[in-house]
């Protein structure tokens, strides 16, 4: 089954409810209603910024 979620795209339910829960989360944080883009550059920077530094530990650059 998919659903189709705030941003007009179809995925399959249990990602869509996660998705719908971390827009709620972004707005809430936010302090104040904001659109589905901006949630998803927040979402995104958030995820960079927890897992970012965890990749380059386990993953350094390798030189060319």
């Amino acid at each position: 089954m998919c659903a189709l979620v705030n941003s007009g795209e179809r995925m399959p339910r249990p990602n869509a409810v996660t998705f719908a829960k971390a827009i709620h989360k972004a707005r809430h944080d936010a302090g104040s209603w904001i659109s589905a883009a901006e949630c998803l550059v927040r979402i995104a920077q958030h995820f960079v910024d927890v897992w970012g530094p965890r990749l380059n530990k386990r993953f350094p650059r390798q030189p060319h």
